[in-house]
């Protein structure tokens, strides 16, 4: 799946690698990962901290209106 990453004005295009989705409960559970360059999506600060590549990883949960139910 691709998209747009935006952070604090800037943004840049991302690929998510995207597991099939697990039934759970009323819903169902996905993940996703992806790698982001940080100064192309516009943050600059935090140097010594961060690598300049992040890995993102999402951990999602869906369910339809009301639940599921």
């Amino acid at each position: 799946m691709t998209g747009v990453l935006a952070v604090r004005g800037g943004c840049c295009d991302v690929t998510l690698d995207v597991d099939p989705a697990v039934p759970v409960g009323d819903g169902y559970r996905l993940t996703a990962v992806c790698r982001v360059d940080r100064v192309a999506a516009g943050v600059t600060a935090g140097r010594p901290l961060i690598g300049r590549h992040i890995r993102v990883e999402l951990d999602l949960w869906v369910s339809g209106p009301n639940g599921g139910r």
